[in-house]
């Protein structure tokens, strides 16, 4: 069918159904509709031209920084980035039929509407295909009681007090890359979960919350709001929120504590979790468009409404629409950690669930303090044969912040908290290598896990190892001289920064000579880590003016600054 045939039968139907009487869009008293999918055909015949029009009102320049970084897909800008064509939803509009989410990626539109109007729907020349919109349902696990605190004893002294929260990040290696310094800061971490109340517990006074978004009731405020949330409907989230982003020393850390958050509330909890997967697509658009470097979502449900659901044979990362639209966020740049689920002891599905079969997305199992896999964590393989869950991380016995009680901490279980904890590590590699893509996120996790010569499908590629992973090495690649990248003295506070190129972590020792060789001032160990890091040096009360030399060692590397010292 030729562009202008279409247009002109678009424009017909919309003339016809102002002339006939639609059926009424209401449903019958006491029941509500169920809402579908539209797929359109076609984006009509402007968008090559709307393309840049589209990024410049949708993309932020954070965004377009991050693809031209991290995408797979070039150009950076595509087809999926163009608004739906406006005809085709008038088109429906005009049918009396309820438009409820509109999505670029999927070009469709999910709608309120009735058997006898999709009838009609199905006929039109630009309309695809037709199916319902998913809902699934969270299959609970059990609440852990207060587990013995510090199963897992540092071996040495940490950087911060870990509390409760020592065994969830002791056992992927956490705090030692906060010992070097790495917390995440600099980086955009959106969390897609029930609702968040971030504001009052303890544990959330440092927290950075960029920006947040209601996908349910649509409003800018994800905590419960009277009237209209159900009392436990922000709780999960905040649990979530805690377990990444909190810091509480002594109590509870995250392992991404200075990370930037978005906080997206697409989960609907009346009596049960359960969420619509055109929410959910809608959060990650909505993500994309802030610029998200992670996504972390604890969305791992089978259970359907209305007699509708996917198979197994589905399970390709291409055709469940929440997978579909992880699996393009991944090659639009965005690190994506799903909840393999919880699936485990289900005879019937113990498979992971959507959208953790999403193409390069890491499908996050559950494994108690001691590394023993939880018996409800959702195995593998995908229908395609990939090996899942990917990685694993603790989701049996938990610590997490109340959404009702400002000191309040808990225990839970679930692959929902190993999710949180994975996507932190992703941050912290995201900071320290900030060039790297999803795909070599994925694989400098998967070659240092505990499991990485041999995986399964119960446990993936074993436990994550945060500092072995931050040191990974691709095939090709030699570990990199540090190198003195330029000084700055500040006469007024007395301080020399120096600026040093250092791509790997490497605990620094700090040696201070004068212009005989003798050695004046040593420190012992400092955590300059990281590309172009400065090191600030006060200059000692004792030392007198003049020409002195700054030893940097890390290992058998070493270099020497020149600095001055002017009293």
């Amino acid at each position: 069918m030729s562009r202008l045939l279409k247009i002109c039968l678009i424009g017909f139907f919309a003339l016809l159904l102002h002339v006939v009487p639609v059926r009424s869009q209401d449903p019958p008293a006491g029941r509500t509709w169920p809402r579908y999918w539209v797929f359109f055909t076609d984006k009509g015949s402007s968008w090559p031209a709307s393309l840049q029009k589209a990024a410049a009102a949708v993309l932020s320049w954070r965004s377009l920084q991050r693809r031209q970084l991290r995408a797979t897909q070039r150009p950076i800008v595509d087809v999926s980035d163009a608004p739906v064509y406006a005809p085709y939803l008038e088109a429906l509009r005009a049918m009396g039929i309820r438009i409820y989410r509109v999505s670029r990626w999927l070009n469709a539109a999910s709608v309120v509407a009735g058997i006898h109007q999709l009838e009609r729907v199905r006929q039109l020349p630009f309309v695809k295909k037709v199916q319902p919109v998913a809902v699934y349902r969270h299959r609970p696990v059990p609440d852990s009681p207060r587990p013995p605190f510090r199963k897992r004893l540092p071996a040495a002294p940490h950087t911060f007090d870990y509390g409760l929260s020592y065994d969830q990040v002791g056992l992927i290696n956490i705090p030692k890359l906060h010992d070097l310094g790495y917390s995440g800061k600099g980086i955009l971490i959106t969390l897609i979960d029930t609702g968040f109340h971030y504001q009052k517990h303890r544990a959330f006074q440092s927290l950075n919350v960029v920006a947040e978004w209601d996908f349910i009731n649509n409003d800018a405020v994800t905590r419960n709001e009277q009237g209209q949330d159900a009392p436990y409907q922000d709780f999960h989230g905040t649990a979530v929120l805690s377990i990444i982003g909190g810091f509480w020393p002594g109590k509870i850390i995250g392992p991404a504590y200075a990370a930037d958050y978005a906080l997206a509330k697409t989960e609907y909890v009346p009596t049960e979790t359960r969420i619509e997967e055109d929410n959910w697509v809608a959060a990650v658009e909505w993500a994309d468009s802030l610029g998200t470097d992670v996504i972390s979502t604890s969305l791992g449900y089978r259970d359907f409404d209305d007699g509708f659901a996917y198979q197994y044979s589905d399970l390709d990362g291409r055709t469940m629409v929440t997978s579909k639209a992880a699996t393009m966020a991944v090659e639009k740049g965005i690190v994506v950690v799903a909840s393999a689920g919880n699936e485990g002891n289900n005879p019937e599905w113990p498979y992971i669930t959507s959208p953790a079969d999403g193409i390069g997305v890491i499908a996050a199992g559950a494994v108690d303090a001691l590394g023993r896999r939880a018996s409800f964590s959702s195995i593998g393989p995908t229908f395609d044969g990939r090996i899942k869950p990917d990685l694993m991380a603790m989701g049996v016995g938990n610590a997490f912040a109340q959404s009702d009680d400002s000191l309040g901490i808990k225990f839970g279980n679930g692959t929902s908290f190993s999710a949180p904890l994975i996507a932190g590590v992703c941050a912290l590699l995201l900071e320290i290598h900030p060039n790297w893509t999803p795909a070599q996120v994925w694989e400098a996790l998967t070659q240092t896990a505990s499991r990485a010569d041999n995986p399964d499908n119960f446990y993936g590629y074993g436990i994550v190892d945060a500092f072995s992973a931050s040191q990974y090495l691709f095939p090709g690649e030699r570990p990199e001289k540090f190198a003195l990248v330029r000084t700055q003295l500040n006469l007024q506070n007395r301080t020399t920064i120096f600026f040093l190129d250092v791509p790997e972590p490497k605990p620094m020792k700090v040696q201070i000579f004068d212009a005989l060789g003798r050695r004046v001032v040593q420190f012992r160990e400092q955590p300059l880590t990281g590309k172009s890091r400065p090191f600030l040096w006060k200059w000692p009360a004792n030392l007198a003016s003049g020409v002195y030399f700054v030893r940097f060692t890390a290992g058998d590397q070493q270099i020497t600054a020149k600095t001055l010292i002017v009293r």
